[in-house]
Order: structure tokens, then C-alpha cells, then sequence
């Protein structure tokens, strides 16, 4: 009720001081520089208050935007008498006539997310997460851990990578020796078979033997970083290398999509997300999988700030069976 009145009394003194400016300003007493003078000032008197009566009106909670419609309704109401209080009493009208619904918003609360601490989803991922609380666990006996050691040989590196480089600084010395022994094992066959490959291609002269060679050393060393098993300068040198490889085979045969991809995701590590759009389009253009191709699309956007494009990415997805490592990213942005 308060508030209400006293809007009111600011839209009555809005009133009264702009017809006090009027009959000031058209009256015929005293010199014309007096006259306009006495008009301003109490022309200023009636645009505050109608200013303020109309902030008070519209009720918004945003500083920034209070300000810009204040000095907005200052200017109106300053430099324009009549019309200013035409719309003063056209908006006390429409407020008169449509009011407000003042209605409670209905909140609820939501307790805080914790990590389970011995999940039992079913798959790759819920075997990761469940051999990751084992060994991250110091109540867990040194058995146990050595069994997550053990089991996770036989999951794939790209998921297992960072776990196993924390593990390289573990209080036991037996997890130590086992992570970098699985570590040390994937590294030494890649590079094996990058020396092999290698050797190939310096003794090959044939281009297409040539472009799938150099295509081969591109993925190679994309796995290497792909595994996680580079780090830190080393791993800056690697994504440089499959580049360059992969560059050297596009060269040759501009069509393999596959190497569009790579450059796709090597730009993605080296935070180009723009050029990582790009060559993703390309690979796209010659008809990579989209099943695959498509979550690294809106990654890139995604990391472009680009989010009206992820839904369009992901969408498509939805017709097929998603990877579980996709799913909760199309699940938020469908």
C-alpha cells in the first residue's frame, strides 16, 4: 500500500511541476530570459520525478539496465513536455488497467552431487570409475589395489592414461613399477611401429605408397597423444609432427578424410578451435562417419562459444545408439 502511494505521489508531483513549468513559460510577468529559466528549472523537477516514478514502475532488479531507463526517462520527460506526460499517463493507464500478477515463484533445493564411493554401472566407463575409487582409496588394502592395477592392463590406455600418470607418484612402490610398466609397454610398441614406418617411407618412392605410409606416422603419433603418454613439451612436439604427416599425405590425396579429421583434433589440442571447425568441415565434405565426426564438431564449436551450433551437432546422434562418453552431453544440449 505504501508503494503504491507513494508512486502515485510521484506521478501527481510529475504532474504538477510540468504544469508549473508550462504557466511559467507562457506567462507574461517578468524579462523572457526569467521566463525560460524558471521553466528549466522546473522542467528538471518534473522529469526527475516522473523518471523515478516510472523506475519505480518497471521494478527492475538490474542496476545497469535501472540506469539506462532512468536516464532514458529524463531525457523523454526533459525535452519533451507534453509528449512526456502523455506518456506518463499512458503508462499509469496501462498499469491501472493490467496489473501485475504478483505470484510466489516455486523454489526447491537440491542437495549437493557427491562422488559415489563405489559406483557399479555396467560397461568400460563404470569399470574405470569403479578401479579409479579403488585406488584413489586408502582404506582399500594394498591387495586390492594391486588387483585394480592388474585389471586395468585389459581397459583401453586413452581412458586409463591419466590415471595411471597419477599413479606414478603413488606411496607404493609396486603400483609405481606397474603403472609405468603399462605405460612404458603401449609407449614402446608405438614407437616401434613408428620406426618401422619410417624406414618404409624412406625407402618407398611410389605417392600412394607414400600418402598411406605418411598417413600411417600421422595416426601413429596421434595415438601417442591420443593414449596420453605425452606430456608438457614432448606432447606439443608429437601434435606437431602428426600434422606435419598428416599434411604430407593430404598433399598427396586431398580426399582422405581420415587425415582432416586428425588435423581436426590436433587444432583442438593446440586451442584452435576455429581452424579445428574448419578442417572438421573438410573431412565432413568427404563424408567421414558422422557418428564419429560429429561430437568433435561440437566440441570445436563448443569451444568457439558457438552454442547454437552444438544441439545441430548432436542432434543427429539421437537416431542411433550414442557412445556412453557422448550421451551426457546430448542429453543437456537437445
Amino acid at each position: 500500500m505504501a508503494n503504491r502511494l507513494f508512486a502515485f505521489l510521484l506521478a501527481c508531483a510529475a504532474v504538477l511541476f510540468q504544469t508549473i513549468a508550462l504557466l511559467a513559460f507562457v506567462g507574461d510577468g517578468g524579462p523572457e530570459i526569467e521566463r525560460v529559466m524558471e521553466f528549466f528549472a522546473w522542467q528538471i523537477f518534473a522529469a526527475l520525478s516522473a523518471a523515478i516514478w516510472l523506475l519505480r514502475l518497471y521494478a527492475v532488479g538490474d542496476r545497469h539496465a535501472s540506469a539506462w531507463i532512468f536516464l532514458h526517462a529524463f531525457l523523454v520527460f526533459m525535452f519533451l513536455p507534453v509528449v512526456g506526460q502523455l506518456l506518463l499517463f499512458g503508462n499509469l493507464i496501462l498499469v491501472m488497467t493490467f496489473p501485475a500478477r504478483d505470484e510466489p515463484r516455486e523454489t526447491a533445493f537440491l542437495q549437493t552431487p557427491r562422488y559415489p564411493s563405489h559406483p557399479i554401472p555396467e560397461g568400460t566407463f563404470g569399470t574405470i570409475a569403479r578401479l579409479r575409487t579403488q585406488l584413489s582409496d586408502t582404506g582399500v588394502s594394498e591387495d586390492e589395489r594391486l588387483a585394480a592395477m592388474v585389471a586395468m592392463r585389459s581397459l583401453p590406455l586413452h581412458l586409463t592414461g591419466e590415471i595411471l600418470r597419477r599413479r606414478l607418484s603413488d606411496s607404493s612402490e609396486e603400483i609405481r613399477l606397474l603403472a609405468y610398466g603399462i605405460a612404458e609397454a603401449a609407449e614402446k610398441s608405438l614407437m616401434q611401429r613408428i620406426f618401422t614406418f619410417k624406414e618404409r617411407l624412406n625407402q618407398e618412392n611410389n605417392a600412394v605408397e607414400q600418402a598411406e605410409l605418411t598417413s600411417w606416422l600421422a595416426e601413429l603419433h596421434w595415438e601417442l597423444v591420443y593414449q596420453k603418454l605425452v606430456h608438457g613439451p614432448v606432447l606439443r612436439y608429437t601434435v606437431e609432427t602428426a600434422e606435419r604427416y598428416a599434411r604430407e599425405s593430404l598433399a598427396i590425396d586431398e580426399d582422405n578424410m581420415d587425415m582432416w579429421c586428425l588435423l581436426g583434433r590436433c587444432a583442438l589440442v593446440r586451442d584452435e578451435p576455429h581452424a579445428a571447425g574448419h578442417f572438421f568441415e573438410q573431412a565432413r565434405a568427404r563424408h567421414f562417419p558422422e557418428g564419429r565426426l560429429l561430437p568433435w564438431m561440437a566440441e570445436a564449436a563448443f569451444e568457439r562459444r558457438d552454442y547454437r551450433r552444438i544441439a545441430e551437432f548432436l542432434s543427429p546422434l539421437n537416431e542411433g545408439p550414442a557412445r556412453p562418453g557422448v550421451q551426457p552431453a546430448m542429453n543437456y544440449w537437445k
